[in-house]
C-alpha cells in the first residue's frame, strides 16, 4: 500500500499599531477650539510635551492622540480639553477668590471694627470723627452717636433715648410715638418738670386677664412726722371665677394711706350676681356709697335699682353759683327729711313721723297745679254733643293737675273739625279747621267744659253725638 503526503505554506502580512503619540496645544480660552490635525506630525503649535499650569493663567489646554500603524497609516482622536489643566485652573481661581475675600474682610475689619478698653466698636473708622456706632461690651450692646449712648440692651434691661430728653421713639411706621413733654406747673405736678407722652390715634390693649395702672408717691410728712403716701389706680380684670362662671371687674380709685382717705368707682359684672356699679367715698371713719345694681337670671338678690348710703344729708350743688341748691335729707326728726331749696331757703317736700307736706318753691317754672294767669295750649280729640239746633258743640277737657283758679276762657289756635253721622260738620273737612263765632268755658272740678257757638250748622243733627278735633288754648283767671 502506498502512502501519499501533502504540505501547504500560507504567507500573510499582519497590520498592527506601531505607536501612539499625544500632542498638546495651549491657547487662549477665548480662541476657537482647534480642529483635528490631518498631517503626521501635526503642524502649528501642537507639542508632545505637556505644559504645566501657571498661576493666574486663563488659557485652555487641548490634547489629541496620534495612532501610527505598522503599514505607515495614521489617525487622530477627537480634540479634548485637558481635565487636569482645567482642574488646576479652577483650584487656583478658588484659592485666589478666597484670598481676595480674606483680604477684603481684613480691610473691612480694619475700616469698621476696632477693639478698645470698653469693648468692640463697630462703626466707620475711616471718618475723622466717629459717628453712629455700636459698642459691644461684656454686659450690654450700646447704640451710640460718637461716645453718646442712645440705646442700651442688656440682659435684664433695655434703655431707649438714654441721653436725650427730646428723643422720639416711633413704632410701626409712625402709628405710635413715645416722647418727653414739658410739664406745666399745677397742684399735681409739684417738683415734676418732664413727663412721658404716649401718642397714637388709637391705643388698644388686648388678651390680658389683668391690667393694672398704679401711681404711688411719698409726697410729704404729717404732723407726727410720718410719711404721707398717696396712690391712684386702675385695675381691669376678666376671666372665670373659682365657681367656673365668667366675671368682669374694674376699679378706678385713689387714696391717701395714713389719713384713711379713699375714693373709688368699681364695677362687677358676673353670671351669678349680675351687674353692680359702686361709687364710694371714705374718710374720718365714715363712708358714702352709691350703688346701682341689676341682677342676672341666676342672682340670689332680688333688688334692682340705685341705693345711696350716706352718713348725713345728700346735697346737690349748682355749677353756676356754686351754692348747694337742693338737699335730700335722711336724718331723724322732720327738718332734714325731705327736699329743700337751699338757695331760696325753702322746703319743697318734707315729712315728719306722721304726714307728708308739699309747699311750692318761691319761684318755679314747673308747678303741680294751674293757677290764675296760666295758659294751656291743647290739641284735643274726643267726643262731644250738638245742641241748640246744631249751633252749639259742647265737650269736656280733662285737666291732669289741680286747678287753683275760679274762671277759665277758651280760644282758638287752629280751630275745630267736627264729624257726625259720617259727615264733616259746620263747614269743616278732614284737613280744614273752622273757628267758632264764640266760646263759653267753665271749670268743673278737675276738668273744663267748653261750649262753642257756630253760625254754620251744615250736616248737623241736633242733639246728636259728634267727634271733636280741637286746637285751642284755655287761660285761667
Amino acid at each position: 500500500m502506498a502512502v501519499k503526503a501533502k504540505a501547504e505554506i500560507t504567507i500573510s502580512r499582519i497590520i498592527d499599531i506601531d505607536k501612539v503619540t499625544r500632542y498638546y496645544l495651549l491657547q487662549s480660552s477665548t480662541a476657537t477650539a482647534p480642529s483635528k490635525p490631518t498631517a503626521n506630525p501635526p503642524g502649528g503649535n501642537w507639542k508632545t510635551t505637556e505644559p504645566s499650569y501657571t498661576s493666574g493663567s486663563t488659557n485652555t489646554l487641548y490634547f489629541v492622540d496620534l495612532t501610527v500603524m505598522t503599514n505607515g497609516s495614521f489617525s487622530y482622536s477627537a480634540v479634548s480639553k485637558s481635565s487636569s489643566y482645567e482642574a488646576a485652573k479652577e483650584a487656583w481661581n478658588k484659592a485666589n477668590n478666597a484670598q481676595n475675600t480674606a483680604n477684603n474682610a481684613a480691610k473691612t475689619a480694619t475700616n469698621y471694627l476696632k477693639g478698645s478698653e470698653d469693648g468692640l466698636v463697630v462703626g466707620n473708622m475711616t471718618d475723622e470723627i466717629l459717628g453712629s456706632n455700636v459698642l459691644i461690651d461684656p454686659d450690654s450692646v450700646n447704640i451710640r452717636d460718637g461716645d453718646t449712648i442712645l440705646a442700651k440692651y442688656s440682659e435684664k434691661k433695655i434703655e431707649l433715648g438714654l441721653n436725650s430728653e427730646d428723643a422720639v421713639i416711633e413704632f410701626c411706621g409712625g402709628v405710635g410715638l413715645i416722647t418727653s413733654q414739658v410739664v406745666e406747673e399745677s397742684e399735681f405736678s409739684t417738683g415734676i418738670t418732664r413727663a412721658l407722652s404716649i401718642e397714637s390715634d388709637y391705643i388698644q390693649m388686648n388678651k390680658a386677664r389683668i391690667i393694672e395702672l398704679d401711681t404711688n408717691t411719698l409726697y410729704g410728712t404729717n404732723a407726727d412726722g410720718e410719711g404721707q403716701q398717696g396712690s391712684s389706680y386702675i385695675t381691669l380684670n376678666s376671666g372665670k371665677s373659682s365657681n367656673g362662671l365668667h366675671n368682669s371687674t374694674f376699679i378706678i380709685g385713689g387714696l391717701v394711706y395714713e389719713d384713711n382717705l379713699d375714693a373709688f368707682i368699681s364695677g362687677d359684672i358676673s353670671e351669678l350676681d349680675g351687674v353692680l356699679l359702686t361709687t364710694r367715698v371714705t374718710g374720718a371713719d365714715k363712708s358714702t356709697d352709691i350703688t346701682i345694681s341689676h341682677s342676672s337670671t341666676d342672682a340670689s338678690v332680688d333688688y334692682e335699682g340705685m341705693t345711696i348710703e350716706s352718713c348725713d344729708v345728700v346735697r346737690f350743688q349748682s355749677n353756676i353759683n356754686m351754692e348747694y341748691c337742693i338737699g335730700v335729707g335722711v336724718g331723724s326728726g322732720g327738718v332734714n327729711r325731705g327736699i329743700h331749696d337751699t338757695w331760696e331757703d325753702h322746703w319743697m317736700l318734707y315729712c315728719d313721723t306722721d304726714d307728708m307736706y308739699f309747699q311750692a318753691p318761691k319761684t318755679s317754672k314747673i308747678k303741680p297745679y294751674y293757677r290764675a294767669g296760666d295758659s294751656i295750649q291743647l290739641y284735643y280729640q274726643g267726643a262731644g254733643f250738638v245742641t241748640s239746633d246744631g249751633k252749639y258743640v259742647v265737650f269736656t277737657l280733662p285737666i291732669n293737675k289741680p286747678i287753683d283758679a275760679s274762671n277759665v276762657v277758651a280760644s282758638s289756635v287752629s280751630g275745630f273739625i267736627g264729624r257726625s253721622n259720617g259727615k264733616y260738620t259746620h263747614g269743616s273737612t278732614s284737613s280744614t279747621y273752622v273757628k267758632p263765632a264764640s266760646y263759653e268755658a267753665v271749670i268743673n272740678g278737675n276738668a273744663v267744659r267748653v261750649s262753642m257757638k257756630f253760625n254754620n250748622n251744615t250736616n248737623v243733627t241736633n242733639n246728636a253725638a259728634i267727634g271733636v278735633t280741637w286746637s285751642g288754648k284755655i287761660t285761667f283767671s
